[in-house]
């Protein structure tokens, strides 16, 4: 028999796995063995890698041999089978023990926010790494959106601590599970519902105070919550019942419920008995003040700070006493206690019985008992007298006292102890002498003693010892001679008679007056007061001393100032003036005293008294006798002259409610005034620089007499005066009874029929009676400072003026305001009116109901309107037709009440049309008066042009709407800057041309043109702006304060056009506000302002070197004629005015003749000029015979040289670019404007190589 070789095979493609959960953790390859040899075992160790040729993972350190025994772990996450190739060997990894989760029991409820535990087991093997997580499911108990709560990196079972997030909703159908991720396992949940609550603990102070009367209950207690409750414990217990006693110091917690769940956690409250104390510390008291410092202590809690009141008890015994203690520091409390019923020395006990807050609320009855104090004190010590000692040495004595820890000795030379005090401390309750050093002889002193306690502090001061240091009388010092009072710095010798021995010590002792004395006696007093001279004596080391009392003089006589520096007046007499004096025996004769006043001396007093006789002011000096030196009494005397008040400077008659004018009143002697009396209301007086002065604006009617008290002069004198307010001035038909108003204060009355015929008058009011007219003439007017009554008839005549000043006044009353219009053949135009009374309908005042059309500023057009009058609106009303009028003049008649004061009007300027011309108003003139448009203007000037534009229907002969086509023509002007007006473009058959200036008349409509900026603001018409003014033709008129005149042009079809220029201050020669633009009509004449075309050309102040360009518009060829119209200022006294032409070179002088010339069709803007210097013009034009011109003629440019031809003309544009070139090779050339644009070009002009630039404007 043959025995066969071991062999060892590795499985190769067979698939082995198994599915049961009974397999051992690991799994073998299988093995054939077809030998009883043995064979190595290589065991996997790379954990879940599936780098199965990494021979670092095998157990012997190789990849396996086909010889080898090959063990490997259950991989992580590998259930199902799955084929393995380690080098040419397939083998298969079978899986392993089903993994397995399950959640453990979780405390419930849960309070969100805290943490929470979740246990849980596993079955199964989980990889390294693995992490357990704890998700929350939804109060429902779904896991469709959990909430992980926490996790834990382990591969066994434990426990996962976890945190229920604070926003989770209260809820009792929670539940948590375990997950893992190595490998992905969901787990089964805690198998039962978990209670979250969400339920905050309530809020509130965690300190409270509570009154012990009435005992504080649970109730009490304060926290902010629903449906609170209140425990005795942190967690669990059973809620306590409200009435519940509180005691102090104790915890007590609060849960509130929330949506039926009950907080889990608990606001804890601590209980404090308000005032409640625990020891009472008393300080023993000082006898003098019979109190003791009380210190009261407790916990802080009990005891705030604040202020409280306290009653207690001495010796337990009524009466009950109170106190006010104050706790600056929580828990301890301080109060001075009265204990008054302790005897001296006495021992005793204080008992606190309340304590209560300091309103006396939260009273808190109590027995607390303080310690033992005592009341002592120092008595004041008992002196004796003392004795001397040798060297000039003197013992004080006194007796000890009880309870002092020391004495202070005080020392003076004065016996109320208020100069020279030296003080010494003696400590020591037994100490009861001292000796006092370094005393001078001679002197008097005084010492008094007092004990001081460490808790009383000092005694009352003992008796005063008085002492006189004069030795121990072993010599015999004598007596000193000499006079007992000398004057100051002056030396004088004392001498002593009787010494033994003779020889011996000067000295002096300083009492109030101090002195100094030689060895030998002489004495010189420094200050004035009493010294002592002394002579001291020796015997051996210890003197004997002799005193002399010593007055020093205070300087000689001296006087105190006056008692009174009197103002008196003359012939009065005066009360007495005194001056004491000192150290005098007299006085001298005065000199400075008014005539009748005299001195006199008595008592050491000087009297001056008397009766002055002069005026003036005195200053008086009277010589004192009798003392050390010169000294005078001085002062002043003022004498005055009786007061005075001269005339009124006027006896005004003003009107109530106007301003009057001042009144003076010279004065004389007086230093002011009193009150007045008489005065009307509004009115007051007031004094300055020896005038009184009267001013004020009346408020009432009537005749007032004043009279105002002159003050501080002599006499009683008063101002007086007459005003008269509002004093009626009646016509009777033949005369005034106070004579015409003229502005002098007057109110006027018409009783009888009244015409202006026979002079204008200015009043403060006007009434007209019952059946009676006042009829205001053309070129006269009405003026009332205030109101106006009608009970009669007021006619406005055409160009009568009807004006009021006070915007306020009210009127009442119809008048009738009368307008002439002139109409035309054909009846088919339109004027510009506007009402100067209210109410009313402008299409009334004259018969026809004539058309009456407004102007929409929005369209610039014209529609119909009802008529009704608007105050400030003016309407074009139509002619009415030769059938109902056939005269063709009409007087117009506005029936109402006169229109006065203040009107905003509201201005409009739209841009909802960008092809419309915007901001044109219709407005008119709302006043029974002439309107100065210049004052309208400067009021407004923010809000709208200076331009404004007057309709003149004399040369219009366009019936048909153009809206802002319209060229203007037909519009007369006026700038208000330049103050200067140009009529419109009218037929040389109407004559003269309407000129505008600064007055408009009554009823007249005009345009004004509103700022861009002023729409929805008003145009603002005042009384102020009124006139009287009724110069010029129609409703236009002319001033001639600058220097201007009109230049017009007479077109071929008979039309007439003007232009004006203006010199004046504020004038520009650039174009701005004192320019006013060209209509741009087909016929025009207009000079430029700058670049600009304009009709009215404001310049700067008149130089004879200013020139002014003119431009023409010609609507057909043919011959025009320039010519002068208006001049004024410089240009009426004789300054020409000279027209050039640079076509022909002709200059003519418009101031003497016109100047006829021939044009084409078109536009001409460089062929004319004004100038204001013919003669150096004219040498100019002879010195350069090539002048260039270039000029406009009709649509075409012109280049004319005098002689050398152009060779080359060449036109550029602003960009440079070249838009003509040509070579005439002539003098004269033209361009076609057709080929430039609107805009500014430069022509560059050769002349055989002399080159020329001019600008031109297209």
């Amino acid at each position: 028999m043959t025995t066969a070789k071991p062999t060892l095979f590795l499985l190769k493609n067979t698939y082995m796995k198994s599915n049961y959960t009974g397999l051992k953790k690991y799994c073998l390859l299988l093995l054939v063995l077809f030998s009883s040899f043995g064979f190595g075992k290589n065991i996997w160790k790379g954990s879940s890698s599936t780098d199965w040729n990494n021979a670092s993972h095998w157990s012997l350190k190789r990849v396996p041999l086909s010889t080898d025994a090959v063990e490997v772990p259950v991989l992580s996450g590998k259930s199902a089978f799955y084929p393995t190739i380690v080098g040419a060997n397939r083998f298969f990894v079978f899986g392993g023990k089903k993994q397995k989760i399950v959640a453990g029991k979780v405390v419930s409820p849960i309070f969100a926010g805290s943490t929470v535990s979740v246990p849980f087991t596993t079955a199964g093997t989980f990889d390294n790494g693995n992490v357990f997580t704890a998700p929350l499911s939804d109060s429902a108990g779904s896991f469709a959106s959990p909430t992980n709560i926490g996790s834990l990196t382990q591969t066994t079972a434990g426990t996962i601590s976890g945190t229920i997030p604070a926003g989770t909703s209260s809820g009792t159908g929670y539940r948590i599970r375990v997950v893992s991720n190595a490998p992905s396992i969901v787990g089964s949940d805690n198998g039962a519902n978990l209670t979250i609550n969400n339920t905050p603990a309530p809020t509130g102070q965690t300190s409270q105070n509570f009154c012990s009367n009435p005992i504080p209950t649970v109730n009490n207690l304060s926290a902010t919550g629903t449906a609170v409750k209140w425990y005795a414990a942190s967690t669990g217990g059973k809620a306590l019942g409200t009435s519940t006693a509180l005691t102090n110091g104790t915890k007590y917690y609060a849960s509130q419920t929330l949506n039926g769940f009950e907080s889990i956690s608990r606001l804890e409250v601590t209980a404090y008995i308000t005032n409640t104390i625990s020891n009472v510390t008393a300080s023993d008291a000082c006898e003098l003040t019979k109190q003791s410092i009380v210190t009261v202590t407790g916990l802080a809690a009990n005891l705030p700070v604040g202020e409280y009141q306290v009653k207690y008890k001495i010796y337990n015994s009524n009466p009950e006493l109170s106190a006010i203690m104050t706790v600056n520091t929580a828990g301890t409390g301080v109060f001075t206690a009265d204990v008054s019923k302790v005897g001296y020395e006495a021992t005793a006990t204080l008992n606190v019985t309340q304590i209560a807050n300091i309103d006396g609320s939260c009273p808190l009855a109590m027995s607390i008992q303080s310690n033992s104090f005592r009341v002592v004190g120092v008595r004041k010590p008992s002196v004796q007298a003392g004795y001397y000692q040798c060297d000039r040495k003197w013992v004080a004595q006194w007796t000890p006292v009880n309870y002092a820890n020391g004495y202070v000795l005080e020392v003076s030379t004065s016996g109320d102890f208020s100069q020279n005090v030296t003080s010494y401390t003696i400590t020591g309750q037994g100490s009861q002498n001292y000796t006092i050093n370094n005393l001078a002889f001679g002197g008097t002193y005084y010492y008094r003693v007092r004990a001081e306690s460490n808790l009383c502090g000092f005694s009352p001061y003992s008796d005063t010892i008085k002492f006189v240091i004069v030795g121990n009388n072993s010599s015999t010092p004598g007596k000193i001679n000499g006079s007992s009072v000398i004057c100051p710095n002056i030396p004088y010798q004392f001498s002593v008679a009787g010494s033994y021995p003779t020889s011996g010590e000067w000295s002096v002792f300083n009492e109030t007056g101090s002195a100094t004395i030689t060895p030998t006696g002489i004495v010189t007093g420094k200050n004035s007061g009493t010294v002592k001279i002394v002579f001291t004596t020796y015997n051996g080391t210890c003197g004997t001393s002799t005193s002399f009392p010593l007055t020093i003089s205070a300087g000689g006589a001296a006087v105190s100032p006056a008692s009174a520096t009197p103002t008196v007046c003359n012939n009065a007499l005066i009360i007495p003036i005194t001056h004491d004096t000192t150290g005098a025996t007299g006085i001298g004769a005065a000199t400075g005293l008014p005539a009748g006043v005299s001195a006199s001396w008595a008592g050491n007093k000087i009297t001056i008294s008397g009766t002055p006789t002069e005026s003036g002011t005195f200053n008086y000096s009277i010589p004192l006798t009798g003392g050390c030196g010169t000294v005078y009494a001085t002062g002043t005397i003022t004498v005055t002259s009786p007061s005075s008040a001269g005339s009124p400077s006027a006896s005004p008659k003003v009107c109530a409610n106007t301003e009057m004018p001042t009144v003076s009143i010279a004065t004389t002697g007086a230093t002011g005034i009193g009150a007045a009396t008489g005065l009307p209301a509004g009115v007051s007086a007031s004094w300055a620089g020896n005038t009184i002065t009267i001013s004020g604006t009346p408020t009432e009617s009537g005749t007032f007499n004043y009279s105002i008290p002159l003050t501080g002069g002599c006499g009683n004198v008063s101002a007086k005066g007459t005003i008269y307010v509002n004093l009626t001035s009646v016509f009777d038909g033949a005369n005034w009874s106070n004579g015409i108003p003229s502005d002098n204060g007057l109110a006027a009355e018409i009783a009888s029929d009244y015409s202006t015929s026979n002079g204008s008058f200015t009043a403060c009011s006007c009434t007209v009676n019952p059946g009676k007219t006042l009829t205001i003439s053309p070129n006269t007017f009405v003026k009332i400072e205030n109101g106006i009554v009608n009970n009669g008839t007021i006619i406005v005549e055409s160009d009568g003026n009807l004006i009021q000043v006070n915007d306020n006044a009210v009127n009442q009353g119809n008048i009738v305001v009368k307008r002439a219009f002139n109409f035309s053949t054909e009846r088919k135009q339109y004027n510009y009116v506007s009402s100067p009374v209210a109410g009313g309908n402008l299409r009334d005042i004259y018969p026809g109901l004539p058309q009456a059309v407004y102007h929409s500023e929005a369209t610039n057009m014209f529609y119909t309107s009802s008529g009704a009058n608007i105050q400030g609106r003016a309407l074009a009303i139509k002619e009415p037709s030769t059938g109902v009028v056939s005269d063709p003049t009409v007087t117009a008649s506005f029936v109402g009440v006169p229109f006065n004061g203040i009107l905003k009007y509201p201005l409009s300027y739209t841009t909802t049309n960008p092809a419309v011309s915007h901001g044109y108003n219709l407005v008119g003139n709302p006043y029974p008066s002439n309107l100065d448009i210049e004052a309208l203007y400067d009021d407004n000037d923010v809000k709208i042009d200076p331009t404004f534009s007057f309709w003149d229907n004399r040369g219009n002969t366009v019936f048909v709407q153009q809206g802002s086509a319209y060229n203007g023509v037909s519009y007369a002007k006026y700038n208000a800057v330049s103050g200067t007006g140009v009529g419109a473009g009218t037929s040389t058959a109407y004559s003269p041309t309407r000129t505008p200036n600064q007055f408009v008349k009554v009823g007249a409509g005009f345009m004004v043109r509103a700022k861009s900026t002023a729409n929805g603001a008003t145009l603002d018409f005042k009384n102020a702006y009124r006139s009287d003014n009724n110069t010029g033709p129609g409703f236009f008129g002319k001033s001639s304060d600058k220097d201007r005149y009109w230049v017009k042009i007479n077109t071929p079809g008979g039309i007439e056009l003007m232009t004006a220029v203006v010199y004046f201050p504020n004038g520009n020669n650039g174009f701005s506000l004192d320019d006013s633009v060209t209509s741009n009509s087909s016929d025009d004449i207009y000079t430029f302002a700058a670049q600009t075309a304009v009709a009215i050309n404001g310049r700067a102040p008149f130089s004879q070197s200013d020139r002014v360009m003119v431009g023409v518009n010609s609507f057909t060829s043919g011959n025009y004629t320039i010519s002068l119209g208006d001049q004024e200022g410089v240009f009426a006294s004789g300054q020409n005015v000279y027209l050039k032409d640079h076509l022909t070179g002709i200059v003519t002088n418009l101031s003497e003749g016109s100047y006829t010339f021939s044009i084409t069709a078109g536009q001409s803007t460089g062929r004319f000029e004004l100038m204001y210097e013919p003669g150096a013009v004219l040498a100019a034009e002879g010195a350069v015979k090539d002048e260039l011109m270039v000029y406009k003629d009709g649509q075409d440019f012109v280049v004319a040289a005098k002689a050398s031809k152009i060779t080359g003309l060449e036109v550029y544009d602003l960009l440079g670019r070249m838009i003509y070139k040509d070579a005439p090779q002539k003098t004269k050339a033209t361009i076609d404007s057709s080929v430039m644009t609107t805009g500014v070009y430069i022509f560059r002009i050769d002349q055989g190589g002399k080159v020329t630039t001019r600008k031109v404007i297209k």
